[in-house]
């Protein structure tokens, strides 16, 4: 799951949301550092991407994706699964998409200088490039994963992401169909959505 999935996926509020959205500034056991909330949204962030990756249906998503990508299938699918999320969003969350955005830009901004000096800057860029909201457009995520691919400092198969989505968009949509119940069950949502 990327960042709008991890941020509906927070049950117990916008402190457990942060610590999902901000758990990678948390390396290893650094989260026992951090308030109890916090460090609860740390380690919910890690259970969801174990789940994720563990599933029989990302196993099979990863096949129908092309052998270009190899290793990264999995961060593909992650962006992918956040398009279908956000393009869909009233359909598997029955709330305003722009409204739950802007709730949690306000928490993460909020909470933010727990996790890094930076990361409320972090955020606020996202917010004015509109990440969140750009996912549910095809442009959006391409140019997501062009940002991706040049954050690395090797050659590497993100740039030409989108067409794994445009190949096999009415698979991947039907996967997203099946994981998004399951992850609602598992995890729960954000109170947001009440």
């Amino acid at each position: 799951m990327n960042f709008l999935a991890h941020l509906v996926l927070s049950q117990g509020g916008d402190r457990i949301m942060a610590g999902n959205f901000f758990a990678n500034h948390a390396k290893g056991s650094s989260w026992k550092l951090l308030s109890v909330e916090f460090g609860k949204g740390v380690l919910l962030h890690r259970s969801i991407d174990s789940f994720v990756d563990n599933h029989d249906i990302i196993r099979e998503a990863k096949h129908i994706l092309s052998s270009e990508f190899g290793k990264f299938k999995g961060v593909l699918l992650d962006v992918y699964w956040d398009h279908f999320l956000a393009k869909n969003f009233y359909q598997y969350c029955k709330k305003n998409r722009e409204e739950f955005i802007s709730h949690a830009h306000n928490a993460l901004k909020k909470y933010a200088p727990v996790f890094h000096p930076n990361a409320a800057k972090n955020v606020s860029y996202m917010e004015r490039q509109n990440w969140l909201n750009e996912y549910s457009k095809i442009d959006g995520i391409n140019d997501i994963l062009c940002q991706m691919s040049n954050r690395f400092h090797f050659k590497n198969p993100l740039a030409k992401g989108i067409s794994g989505l445009e190949k096999n968009y009415l698979s991947l949509n039907k996967y997203f169909d099946q994981l998004w119940p399951e992850l609602k069950s598992e995890f729960g949502m954000h109170p947001f959505f009440g």
